[in-house]
């Protein structure tokens, strides 16, 4: 696949203090924008950072969907590593029982 060029505008002083601070992590202005389009690509939204709150829900929603967003990410990296994800009608509990009881059946713990 082909690579593209983008061009953006950007205030010089802010350009400057961001390019110092991806030369002080051995990054480029390229490998930030990659990343950033990389995230967009496999998260399907805008990162905390970006958001001006429309996209957002509050309250208990908040929570949730904070959770559901997290597991996304549990589940691809399990996937990334060959281990089965759970099924995905377990309940938070019932994953945590069986975390539980994975780790201390060895020590008799039920």
């Amino acid at each position: 696949m082909g690579a593209v060029q983008m061009n953006t505008r950007i205030d010089a002083s802010l350009k400057r203090r961001g390019d110092a601070t991806l030369e002080r992590c051995g990054k480029s202005a390229s490998d930030a924008v990659r990343g950033l389009w990389r995230y967009l690509a496999e998260e399907g939204s805008l990162p905390d950072f970006l958001s001006d709150g429309t996209d957002k829900v509050s309250g208990t929603d908040a929570t949730e969907a904070a959770l559901d967003e997290g597991a996304g990410l549990v589940v691809r990296m399990a996937r990334q590593h060959g281990i089965a994800a759970p099924p995905p009608d377990m309940t938070l509990e019932q994953l945590r029982d069986l975390a539980f009881s994975d780790k201390y059946a060895g020590y008799g713990v039920e």
